[in-house]
């Protein structure tokens, strides 16, 4: 049996690509966010991470330059 390559399948559709797209973006911005609580409960325990402000801006470009620009 010859092989000829991987041959373009249903589940391949653009649709489905951009759908699993998404949901890796989903599945990151929701790891940032659970860093950021993470940060700002560290920060409010006293460690020296910066300030509030500082750790929210973070999450902030961090969604805008992840999210917002693609």
């Amino acid at each position: 049996m010859e092989d000829r390559g991987r041959q373009l399948q249903a589940r391949d559709s653009p649709r489905r690509v951009f759908l699993a797209f998404c949901a890796m973006c989903w599945i990151a911005w929701a790891a940032v966010g659970a860093l950021t609580v993470g940060a700002l409960y560290m920060v409010n325990q006293g460690h020296e991470l910066g300030t509030r402000v500082e750790v929210l801006s973070v999450f902030w470009w961090t969604t805008y330059f992840c999210l917002g620009l693609p």
